[in-house]
């Protein structure tokens, strides 16, 4: 019989190809996820809003090269592929502890308090961007996983229809002068 250190259907023993896949795609669908409530969403706007322009945060993972770079042009989010230097970064310790937030195991702000992650920049700016990923996975999630993450499950200010069509409809990803050559003509 096959021996287990952790239980069957965990990311964590599975193969590093198939975790490092899984948190593109959670970066991905966060991306899509901020753009979105950053459009939609008031309370969102508001937070975006107190931002200044230009402002770079990255989400990473120590020594792995899986990052998402976010930079505010107006009100909303654009990708960078690289940045030297964010005003914020937030860097996991780990993919396994970040697999932990990614699969909605445990909330962003508790491995930030079991020291499971590290910021560099303001803290404030840090926590404002933790309340938008919060809000994103609010608007994503069904109510019994955010019972396990939320201990007051948050209202929501618009109905979820269309922060996800918002989601599925946004093809703006990168700013006009740093989008990607795709093809030659």
């Amino acid at each position: 019989m096959k021996q287990y250190c952790n239980p069957p259907g965990r990311l964590s023993g599975a193969p590093r190809a198939l975790r490092r896949a899984w948190v593109r795609l959670v970066l991905f669908v966060l991306f899509r996820g901020l753009r979105a409530i950053a459009s939609k969403v008031p309370s969102a706007r508001e937070e975006l809003a107190r931002w200044k322009e230009g402002t770079v945060v990255s989400i990473g993972f120590l020594g792995s090269g899986l990052e998402l770079i976010l930079q505010k042009n107006g009100d909303t989010f654009y990708r960078l592929w690289k940045c030297p230097t964010p005003d914020l970064n937030i860097c996991f310790k780990s993919v396994e502890s970040a697999l932990e937030v990614m699969t909605f195991r445990k909330s962003l702000a508790l491995c930030y308090a079991e020291n499971r992650l590290m910021i560099r920049g303001e803290i404030a700016r840090a926590m404002e961007v933790v309340r938008l990923l919060e809000q994103v996975e609010n608007y994503l999630l069904p109510a019994f996983i955010k019972g396990r993450l939320f201990s007051p499950c948050p209202a929501k200010e618009v109905p979820a229809v269309k922060v996800l069509w918002a989601m599925a409809t946004d093809f703006e990803f990168f700013p006009r002068r740093e989008r990607p050559r795709l093809w030659r003509r």
